[in-house]
């Protein structure tokens, strides 16, 4: 497979090895247009190293990266590069450049060439979920692989303890620096009974959390509610909602157990589950401690472990975006 992809890559970072990688992947011809001096330069407000520089730094990842076919690298001095040749097949770009590739195929149909095929991946951010770019890291805001100089905030929409402390665990699988805060939010209801009420008050929290710290990179919103199986049973399950200040919202769910049917018949009323399970059994402060699931599991599996799965289920898309949004036109 010829492919082709092309950028100025003055400062090789995550976002460009995403890109290489992908049209390493499936080329057996590879050819990189690497934007000429004058072209980079004109085009930026910053310092742009020479082509020689950046065109071997080029070459030294794809070594990297174990690429055995055909490299081709030329220098180009426009947008379009080498694409208006024939004989290409797939032309690899970012979300950013796809009007442009979108320009090169309506350019191709003038010159009578048949259409190259798209790959759009799709953008790659910061820690603070803002585009990955060479200006960030050459002003000192994030380092190559988009980690920040400074701890990443999420601002949870609960005083809930275990939220919070759920939240940290996750983020902490994903950032080198994390800080929460809390944002008291007025749930919508005091138990939710379907995914769409559940959904409904985690992204209630989300949103007002956000706002709410007015320094955070993220609003998290967690949610515990009941479903009913096909089965007749009923399972509940955190459910969380991450917003960025991008209005990009991710969502994610935690592991589910079973509702005991004594509490499941007391739900129809006021107050949720574990303010009914905790009168029950004479257990205070069931919610803001181990959770009905400490309780019940005997402590193997507590409330802040269910939100901690629930949140890195809704992160987990944020760490691939080039996937999650990639497009193959």
């Amino acid at each position: 497979m010829r492919v082709i992809a092309g950028g100025t890559f003055n400062v090789l970072h995550r976002g460009h090895r995403l890109l290489l990688a992908h049209a390493a992947s499936i080329a057996s011809h590879l050819g990189i247009g690497i934007t000429s001096d004058t072209m980079a330069s004109g085009a930026r407000g910053f310092p742009v190293r020479p082509f020689r520089e950046r065109k071997r730094d080029v070459e030294r990842l794809l070594e990297e990266m174990g690429f055995s076919g055909t490299l081709e690298i030329r220098e180009i001095g426009d947008r379009y590069g080498f694409s208006l040749e024939e004989g290409w097949d797939i032309l690899v770009a970012s979300r950013e450049t796809k009007p442009t590739a979108l320009e090169i195929n309506s350019l191709r149909a003038e010159k009578g060439l048949s259409p190259i095929r798209l790959h759009i991946l799709g953008m790659v951010l910061a820690d603070d979920a803002l585009p990955l770019s060479s200006s960030r890291i050459l002003a000192g805001e994030i380092d190559t692989e988009g980690h920040l100089k400074r701890p990443v905030k999420a601002a949870v929409g609960s005083l809930s303890p275990p939220k919070a402390e759920g939240v940290r665990d996750a983020f902490s699988l994903f950032f080198p620096s994390v800080e929460t805060s809390a944002v008291q939010v007025e749930p919508p209801m005091d138990q939710p009974m379907s995914i769409e009420e559940i959904l409904m008050g985690a992204r209630k929290r989300a949103e007002e959390a956000l706002p709410g710290d007015g320094s955070a990179d993220y609003g998290v919103g967690i949610e515990h509610g009941v479903v009913t199986l096909a089965s007749g049973g009923h399972l509940s399950f955190h459910l969380c909602v991450v917003a960025d200040r991008r209005g990009l919202e991710t969502v994610g769910v935690g592991p589910g157990f079973p509702v005991p049917g004594f509490v499941l018949e007391r739900l129809s009323g006021d107050g949720d589950m574990s303010s009914i399970l905790g009168e029950l059994l004479g257990v205070e402060n069931l919610g803001s401690g181990e959770g009905i699931t400490g309780l019940l599991s005997e402590g193997r599996v507590v409330r802040r472990d269910l939100v901690k799965w629930a949140v890195v289920s809704a992160m987990v898309p944020r760490m691939r975006m080039d996937i999650y949004d990639m497009e193959i036109l």
